[in-house]
């Protein structure tokens, strides 16, 4: 072939190939080209997923290499109404021309703009997740980015939400920015992954926003997560482990985390005061290919906690131990809470959805909360059931401590919290001078027995329950002695309200304004309404006064318009005696009898009276008999009739004294 031949062809040749280029090029930039491959796009993905997927377009730029989508979306089996599987607003890919010849390309870059997963749970069991037409075994996620070696993969803006109806449990982590670098030794991707809010709502936690942090290492087989961080004010959580088994996923990962109690509280309910910190550390599972479930199990460490209440207000300076997490529970095998001067070692668990309580443990010398007596408590304690129907279980030996008010005894109880229920063995309390016993069960029968040579002990249970109520009467030498029966009764959130109190009271020799009294004995029976007091005996010296009283309450409450009725009988009176308990020096003296039948008020007794002296003498004159009948009230006394009989004679009369304001001394 002649020179100028071989030119021909080759010129034609070349021109032939410039001009197949130019068509190529020109079919590239055509619309006709980006329709095509949009469509294969979408095929390809509707086969490889066996969801609908939508394209909204795509553009190729043949200069720099780089193709990009338009919106993207792929619905799953989502219900109508619901958000789609997945939805991105544009994907940029950037190519890298390896070899011509051996047609050879490599994915430089691949930028996913605003992308939205949203995978949902069903009560079922089943997911929003779209499923391949054809069951066969796929590559992972993992294994087919590495054999796409991007060399640079970003996303920009990304939202995550996972949620399951049957926990219920979501997650949705929004600003989310993920970078990974290719890493052809392995091969693997080093990547990094943020989201300024990353929003976890899950049962017994309320919804929660964190910042979150992690830098990830991607290989075939695991996911390598070399720190991960999540952030929410005081409440830090670090983070490392790997996620495996891609058919089955389960993250094993190792943690450390420290909590103040006040952020803590925020997200869920807590029984203790909002105050002090926290720190634990351990290992944790999740899986979720089958089911999500979950688990942790580590050490903690606790300091300044507080327990506050209308009734209690305790401070607990240091917790610690073991703890067990599961999906619906948390056990503390080894509970050790130093506080109150003691301590409380045992095991506690949350079962049942955290609804369960269970404790076992013992108290060692914890002093007694918020009483007036000094002394700790030791002995087992358990604790069962749900938040609103606890029972609490102790027996507790109570020794003395140092202070005022020294207290020791033991105390067996029962608490049933559902009923407002107390029951008490055989338990009695001791302080100086006093004995309390009591047995039985608050609400249906309770037996307490009090014996008291000072009756000053119970001075500071008064002040703690009533401050301005005040002891009127001061044993002498004396002992008291009760014993009485708390019959039915509720429990409000304040106070326990009996149904009815009866019993017996007996005073030896006491003091009542300044008056000695010598013994006193009655028979008590009180419901809400009413208080009655029978078989009243009160003696002093030579006087016996008897009988029985009777007043109206409103809810164990008197004022002074509460009706008040009494029936009083005085035999043996010294008249002598009397008049100086009455601060009264006269020569007089006599042998009095008298009865009172009192009505009215407390506010406004009216007193009907009938008084006779025998054997008086009264400035030296022997007076024989002297009988009086008389009406005393607030405003008025009246004498109906009064007669006195001497030797010399006898007087009779009748008179009213009135006088506005009148009280009785």
């Amino acid at each position: 072939m002649s020179r100028r031949t071989k030119w021909i062809v080759f010129g034609g040749v070349a021109a032939v190939g410039v001009a197949v280029v130019v068509a190529g090029l020109a079919t590239l930039r055509s619309d006709w080209f980006r329709e095509q491959v949009r469509r294969r796009i979408i095929a390809e993905v509707e086969k490889a997923t066996g969801g609908r997927a939508e394209l909204g377009g795509f553009d190729f730029d043949w200069r720099a290499l780089k193709a990009r989508t338009g919106r993207f979306v792929l619905h799953g089996r989502e219900r109508p109404g619901e958000p789609v599987f997945l939805e991105i607003a544009n994907v940029e890919v950037g190519l890298k021309l390896v070899s011509a010849l051996r047609r050879d390309v490599d994915i430089d870059s691949l930028i996913i703009e605003s992308p939205r997963v949203h995978v949902i749970v069903y009560p079922d069991g089943g997911t929003n997740i779209p499923e391949p037409p054809a069951k066969q075994r796929r590559s992972t996620v993992a294994e087919d980015l590495l054999k796409l070696a991007v060399r640079r993969f970003q996303l920009n803006g990304g939202l995550a939400e996972i949620r399951d109806e049957r926990i219920p449990f979501s997650l949705r982590g929004e600003d989310l920015r993920a970078a990974f670098e290719y890493l052809p030794d392995g091969p693997r991707y080093r990547g990094h992954v943020a989201s300024r809010r990353l929003h976890v709502d899950a049962k017994p936690v309320r919804p929660a926003a964190f910042d979150f942090d992690a830098d990830l290492m991607l290989t075939a087989r695991e996911l390598q997560i070399e720190k991960a961080s999540l952030v929410d004010g005081r409440c830090r959580l670090a983070v490392t482990g790997a996620v495996r088994q891609w058919d089955n996923p389960r993250a094993d990962l190792q943690f450390e985390s420290t909590v103040a109690i006040a952020d803590l509280g925020r997200l869920v309910d807590l029984p203790i005061a909002r105050t002090g910190e926290a720190s634990a550390h351990g290992a944790a599972w999740v899986t979720w290919g089958h089911g999500f479930d979950f688990g942790a199990e580590g050490r903690f460490e606790a300091k300044g906690l507080a327990y506050r209440d209308a009734r209690v207000n305790l401070s607990v300076p240091g917790a610690r131990g073991g703890f067990q997490l599961r999906r619906d529970s948390l056990t503390l095998p080894d509970l050790v809470v130093n506080g109150q001067g003691g301590a409380f070692e045992g095991r506690v668990e949350l079962a049942k959805g955290f609804e369960r309580l269970r404790v076992e443990g013992v108290a060692k010398g914890l002093a007694l909360p918020d009483l007036p007596w000094n002394g700790t408590a030791s002995g087992p304690v358990r604790i069962d059931g749900y938040r609103r129907d606890l029972t609490i279980q102790a027996t507790l030996n109570i020794a003395p401590a140092p202070g005022p008010n020294p207290i020791e005894g033991n105390v067996d109880l029962i608490y049933d919290r559902a009923s407002g229920k107390l029951r008490l063995g055989d338990s009695s309390l001791t302080t100086r001078s006093t004995r309390v016993r009591a047995t039985g069960t608050l609400g249906e029968t309770l037996r307490i027995s009090l014996e008291s040579s000072d009756l000053n002990d119970l001075t500071p249970a008064l002040e703690r329950f009533s401050p301005e109520t005040k002891i009127p009467i001061r044993l002498a030498g004396g002992a008291a002695h009760a014993e009485f029966a708390v019959s039915g009764g509720v429990q409000t959130e304040k106070e326990f309200r009996p149904e009815k109190i009866s019993g017996t009271l007996s005073l030896g020799r006491f003091e009542y304004e300044g008056h000695v009294i010598d013994s006193l004995r009655a028979r008590i029976e009180g419901i809400s309404s009413q208080l009655t007091a029978q078989d009243i005996e009160i003696t002093q010296k030579t006087a016996v006064l008897t009988g029985s009283a009777r007043v109206a309450l409103d809810n164990w409450k008197t004022s002074d318009g509460s009706p008040l009725q009494a029936s009083l009988r005085l035999k043996g009176g010294d008249l002598e005696s009397l008049l100086a308990e009455a601060k009264q020096k006269l020569p007089v003296t006599g042998r009095l009898t008298a009865s009172a039948e009192i009505t009215g008020t407390i506010g406004g007794p009216v007193a009907a009276l009938q008084i006779t002296v025998d054997g008086a003498r009264a400035w030296q004159e022997r007076i024989e008999q002297l009988s009086l009948q008389a009406s005393v009230a607030n405003t008025a006394i009246e004498i109906r009739q009064a007669d006195l009989r001497t030797a010399q004679g006898r007087v009779q009369l009748k008179a009213t004294y009135r006088r506005p304001g009148f009280e009785w001394d």
